[in-house]
């Protein structure tokens, strides 16, 4: 799982740790209106009660909730937005709480919360950010309940020590960044590495195509990932003479054909061809993303540049493949897929080579 994937799996439970945050702390300002001995402890009539703590920050909390719910299901806000919003909503909330009850040190630390979570994003400005804001909004919350609120018996050390609070959490939050970005790195170079060591295992060390086992991974991976708005295309080779080739000029040489070939397909581009050694003197091509016309466009092409080359063993005789081409339909198995590009291959080969049938044996009086 990559950072990206990661960070999408928790936006999700971080919102509704915001929503049921929201929730209890609604029920926690309704049991202190409810229960007299808690309310022992707020100098307000009851209606002003209602209006400060139960009616604002529950217009406020949800005002905030529904806003990160609308960006958080748009497409059209990038993913890093996302985060942002995550967090924002949380520290917002938060912060609300701490300028309603902003006379506790435990209740003015709340911001810190939203710190920590900002870690889980991995982004050191995002953390710096919400550090920022936490502690101009302790510093506000003073304001606010000195001069708004009119309660005298607040207590500077309880800023202080809340003020103290945040910027631990932002230096702890720090470090939980560091040890993030530590892990991301390792778990990264181990998969490159590890990614390097598979396409190694995969390719074959003659041509430097994908191997009999890579071709089959490929192919399984392809079928099983099908769609028919982005067809399939099999197109299978087998070296004309090839035989002969080995015979007459060494195995040396028939390297060297077989390398050509290869390098002709790899000049075509990595971008949705997919050339694999499927054996001996055998090659298949998968094409992807492209139409009909296209693919086969592109097969007659490596044909044609496979036997305009000329080698210094041959002086001017060219060397040329058959081949078979079959359209994926949804219905073929992989080794029937497989096969129908065999049989059309077999009937090239058997009907005077050089060529590439890419219609059903069963209509070949009208091979082109």
């Amino acid at each position: 799982m990559n950072i990206y994937d990661f960070q999408k799996k928790w936006r999700k439970p971080l919102f509704l740790i915001g929503v049921f945050f929201c929730l209890s702390c609604l029920f926690m300002e309704i049991l202190i209106f409810v229960v007299p001995q808690f309310r022992m402890q707020v100098k307000c009539t009851d209606e002003q009660y209602r209006l400060r703590y139960i009616y604002l920050p529950t217009i406020l909390n949800i005002s905030s909730i529904v806003i990160s719910y609308f960006l958080l299901s748009s497409k059209k806000v990038s993913q890093r937005m996302k985060n942002y919003t995550i967090c924002f909503m949380l520290l917002f909330i938060c912060v609300v709480i701490q300028n309603l009850h902003g006379i506790y040190a435990s209740v003015l630390s709340l911001p810190s919360l939203a710190i920590f979570i900002s870690a889980v994003f991995a982004e050191n400005r995002l953390t710096y950010t919400i550090t920022v804001i936490s502690l101009v909004s302790t510093l506000i919350s003073y304001f606010v309940g000195h001069h708004l609120f009119d309660e005298n018996d607040i207590y500077i050390a309880n800023y202080i020590i809340a003020s103290a609070i945040v910027i631990v959490a932002y230096f702890c939050s720090n470090l939980l960044l560091r040890f993030i970005y530590s892990q991301l790195h390792t778990v990264k170079k181990g998969h490159t590495n590890e990614e390097r060591l598979i396409n190694k295992m995969r390719l074959d060390p003659l041509t430097g195509l994908y191997n009999r086992g890579g071709m089959d991974s490929i192919m399984d991976e392809l079928i099983n990932n099908y769609d028919p708005e982005h067809p399939l295309y099999l197109l299978m080779i087998d070296i004309d003479n090839f035989k002969s080739v080995n015979d007459t000029y060494g195995h040396q040489n028939g390297d060297k054909v077989l390398r050509t070939l290869a390098q002709v397909i790899l000049d075509m581009g990595r971008k949705d061809i997919i050339p694999c050694r499927y054996g001996g003197e055998e090659v298949c091509v998968m094409f992807k993303n492209m139409d009909i016309d296209d693919a086969i466009k592109k097969s007659n092409k490596i044909l044609s540049d496979f036997r305009n080359v000329r080698y210094d063993f041959s002086g001017d005789h060219s060397i040329a493949f058959s081949g078979g081409f079959v359209q994926y339909d949804s219905h073929y198995t992989k080794d029937e897929w497989i096969k129908k590009a065999d049989s059309r291959l077999y009937f090239a080969k058997h009907n005077g080579k050089n060529r590439i049938i890419s219609i059903p044996v069963e209509e070949t009086e009208q091979i082109i």
